[in-house]
């Protein structure tokens, strides 16, 4: 035999043992593989168990101590129990993607092992869902919870704020009038006006904030109304505050112009035999006065010349009271012993007063020949003053006294011409013995203020008087009382 058909033969049967031997390796190889591959997804698997078990555990502690939890440390539970369902079903997941591939290349176990996984991934996805879900509603509890504490929070709030409202409202009404004001103690008017004006607008500045604080369609109509009402109480304070100086120096100016208008009335009144009236006038100029000196507008020598008039009419009218040394005449002793008769005979007759805006100014009962005033005051205008005349029952006469109203030439001929007094001459003096005597008085709280004063010669006649359609008072007289009455 040729020694290259003998290498020939050895070359071929070295490469058949190779390729025997390549063969059972490869063989060796791809079930080490598989066994390798199968042992990692069984690892995995036991991987996704323990996550599982472990979020299992941890729902079972969560269910116990939850209630003693707070908001964050139950949420914070809740995501570890879903971190741990999401990486048990990433391993499941992982598992099944593997044994796609193994499966594939026809490895039998792989079939089996996918099926468990999903359904491992089905119960993963069904309690991570509810894990989700009761995050999501604890969430929204909780949202709940924090929405009516803060409401709670916001009630109170504008609770207190009302009830701040109020105590500095009722603060600033009492500031307000706690001087009473008056000409010597401007500053402190001014003070207390002004305090009045913050509290107001303290009181304004926690209103509006309640306002903005209230969601009731209710509430904020209450708190816009009382709003609006501490507004316009604030300016008209700080107003207020700014006029007083210039009103104090109108009153006194008033008062200077009161003065000089009743030293006329006084004066034409004891021209025209109103010697009384003078009186009572003169006593009034020294009250002003005294106020006017307080608020260094006067000085005593204005006092002193009143006070001297006053001191006259009094020692003139006790010169005319009887006294023992008297020279009393036969005609006095008849009138005296009539008047008696007619006193202990007859019902004393005092003034019917049929409006409120009516005041008596002497007395109650009314005699004839003396003098008796009624205040009238109101915020009405009239034109006239009507008297209607009776006689035992029956109306039998009526007279309208024209008023002068301010601005008109009727006006200007009272406060020059007639020195500022009404002096009706006409039948009600002449036929029925009612002599009159009416004056317009300065009143700056009044539209319109009548002083009239009475006196009756006859006592057998009633009068009525009345102001623009308004019945006022009734007058019925009595004889004089005999003169140790008088």
């Amino acid at each position: 035999m040729k020694p290259y058909l003998i290498l020939s033969l050895c070359l071929l049967c070295f490469s058949i043992g190779a390729a025997e031997q390549i063969s059972n390796y490869t063989l060796a190889k791809s079930s080490r593989e598989e066994k390798f591959s199968e042992a990692r997804c069984n690892s995995k698997c036991a991987l996704g168990m323990q996550q599982r078990s472990k979020a299992g555990k941890m729902i079972q502690n969560y269910n116990v101590i939850a209630s003693l939890l707070s908001f964050d440390e139950r949420v914070a539970c809740l995501k570890a129990i879903y971190d741990s369902y999401l990486k048990a079903r990433k391993e499941y997941t992982e598992v099944i993607d593997n044994c796609q591939q193994q499966d594939k290349k026809g490895k039998t176990w792989c079939a089996a092992m996918v099926g468990k996984c999903r359904k491992e991934v089905e119960a993963c996805d069904e309690l991570i869902a509810t894990v989700e879900a009761q995050i999501e509603q604890i969430t929204i509890t909780e949202a709940e919870i924090e929405k009516t504490k803060q409401f709670i929070a916001t009630n109170e709030t504008i609770k207190q704020l009302w009830g701040t409202v109020s105590d500095k409202s009722q603060q600033a009404e009492k500031k307000r009038i706690s001087v009473e004001p008056s000409l010597t103690n401007i500053k402190e008017v001014f003070d207390a006006i002004t305090a009045a004006a913050q509290l107001y607008e303290a009181a304004a500045a926690d209103c509006r904030q309640a306002l903005a604080l209230s969601c009731s369609d209710e509430d904020r109509k209450t708190f816009t109304d009382k709003l609006s009402a501490l507004e316009v109480s604030a300016k008209a304070c700080r107003q207020e505050a700014i006029e007083w100086t210039e009103k104090v120096a109108a009153q006194k100016q008033a008062l200077k112009d009161l003065v000089v208008a009743l030293r006329n009335e006084a004066s034409s009144s004891e021209e025209n035999g109103m010697e009384r009236h003078s009186w009572e006038t003169h006593q009034q100029i020294a009250a002003i006065i005294k106020k006017l000196i307080d608020c260094h507008e006067m000085d005593n020598c204005d006092l002193a010349e009143t006070q001297e008039k006053i001191a006259f009419f009094e020692n003139e009218a006790d010169a005319r009271h009887l006294k023992a040394d008297t020279a009393i005449s036969e005609t006095f002793h008849q009138e005296e012993k009539l008047r008696k008769e007619q006193f202990f005979s007859s019902k004393e007759k005092s003034p019917t007063l049929m409006s409120p805006i009516v005041t008596s100014l002497d007395g109650s009962t009314l005699y004839t020949e003396q003098f008796y005033r009624f205040l009238i005051q109101t915020d009405s205008s009239a034109s006239s003053l009507q008297v209607n005349v009776s006689e035992n029952g029956t109306k039998v006469y009526e007279e309208r006294i024209a008023l002068p109203m301010e601005g008109t030439q009727s006006w200007h001929y009272y406060i020059t011409s007639d020195e500022m007094m009404i002096i009706p001459e006409t039948a009600l003096k002449s036929q029925f013995g009612l002599d009159l005597r009416i004056s317009i008085v300065f009143d700056p709280n009044h539209n319109l203020s009548l002083l009239i004063s009475h006196k009756v010669m006859k006592e057998n006649y009633t009068f009525a008087f009345s102001l623009a359609d308004e019945p006022l008072y009734v007058l019925n007289f009595s004889p004089p009382p005999p003169w140790q009455l008088a």
